[in-house]
């Protein structure tokens, strides 16, 4: 509100608020006192030198220091007369807490007042009080601060260290999985490399019995069509009433049939012996269903109790 070099108040004509480069403020008056000594503007404060060609009027004016300036004269202007008695405040009312001049006493009759001075000092005073209690507060604020700062830099510092637990936890479940998972599957292609290794050899048995069977299928349908011959040759015989003396035999095919019989009948018992075979089921995949629970509340994420 005032230069503080000259201690006047700014205003809009001889003590006009100017911005130095610096960041300091003077009025333009003395600025133009100090460049006709120094033949240049050099802050009083910083001692900041500007150059020579840079005069006072040529700098930007403070226009919030000036309207601080305009508002503070109009103030104490209102305050220093009073409006109904054109006379300066000398009392201050307590009572109405306001400014008094001699003449409003009388209209304050029984009300508790004092000298301007003093209820300034009071008003100090309070000031002081409220001043020390706001600057309490103000500490108390900036130790909880600098409390919740910790906190803050904890919790970062907690943050990191749990996501690198996490990441390690999960990696390492991971691994055994993929472990297990790697074990099982390789039992499971050796079961199955068994199981279609013993059907291979059943086929196999298959096969050779399928051979077996169709020589004796061939060899039994050549008997059978012998004996469509030797049963034509019976039929011939009785129709020409040939002498009983003279029988038809065929001792040949008979040998051969019984041959056939046996052999037929020793393949089936040699097939029987080796039809142990029972056909494998698929082989079936269990998984334990609790084990999706288990995975879901592998990690809990909670608060940590207070101490």
């Amino acid at each position: 509100m005032e230069c503080p070099s000259c201690f006047e108040l700014y205003d809009d004509e001889k003590h006009i608020p100017r911005n130095i480069t610096c960041g300091h403020t003077y009025c333009e008056d003395c600025l133009k006192t100090l460049f006709e000594m120094k033949k240049r503007i050099e802050c009083p404060a910083c001692r900041v030198k500007l150059e020579p060609s840079i005069k006072p009027e040529n700098l930007s004016k403070n226009y919030v220091a000036a309207d601080l300036a305009r508002k503070h004269k109009e103030l104490t202007e209102k305050l220093q007369i009073c409006p109904t008695h054109n006379e300066h405040y000398r009392y201050f009312c307590e009572t109405d807490q306001t400014s008094l001049c001699p003449q409003c006493i009388i209209d304050h009759s029984g009300h508790i007042f004092v000298k301007q001075e003093i209820s300034v000092q009071k008003l100090k005073d309070k000031v002081k009080k409220l001043k020390a209690k706001c600057k309490e507060k103000f500490e108390e604020s900036e130790l909880e601060k600098a409390s919740i700062d910790s906190q803050k830099n904890a919790m970062i510092l907690n943050k990191t260290n749990q996501i690198k637990l996490i990441n390690a936890e999960f990696s390492n479940i991971i691994k055994q999985i993929e472990e297990r998972k790697e074990a099982v599957l390789k039992n499971y292609q050796n079961l199955h490399k068994e199981q279609m290794k013993v059907i291979d050899m059943e086929l196999e048995k298959k096969t050779k019995f399928t051979e077996v069977a169709n020589l004796h299928l061939k060899g039994f349908e050549k008997a059978e069509k012998e004996l469509g011959l030797f049963l034509e040759k019976i039929s011939i015989f009785l129709n020409l009433k040939l002498e009983a003396t003279k029988v038809i035999t065929n001792e040949s095919l008979v040998k051969e049939l019984n041959n056939l019989e046996d052999a037929f009948e020793t393949s089936m018992k040699d097939l029987e012996k080796k039809a142990g075979f029972m056909m494998n089921r698929p082989i079936k995949i269990k998984f334990d269903p609790k084990i999706t629970n288990i995975i879901s509340n592998i990690c809990q994420i909670s608060y940590e109790e207070s101490n």
